[in-house]
């Protein structure tokens, strides 16, 4: 799966994780949920490291809603 990137999402005190076959399609699950009005969304490449992760305000300004 290589390129894959996941969208992690907090809902009813449980957090979620989906996996996506690139960044764009997770940026749009991203933007979907954020629309949705969930509060916690998280974006980020399937790596063994925290570098490159979206989350929080640029998540907001990347999706458009800053």
């Amino acid at each position: 799966m290589r390129g894959a990137w996941y969208v992690a999402y907090k809902a009813d005190a449980v957090t979620t994780m989906q996996v996506y076959r690139s960044k764009r399609v997770a940026l749009r699950a991203a933007t979907a949920l954020l629309k949705d009005g969930v509060a916690e969304v998280e974006v980020g490449p399937m790596l063994d490291t925290d570098q490159g992760v979206i989350r929080g305000d640029e998540l907001r300004r990347v999706a458009g809603f800053v």
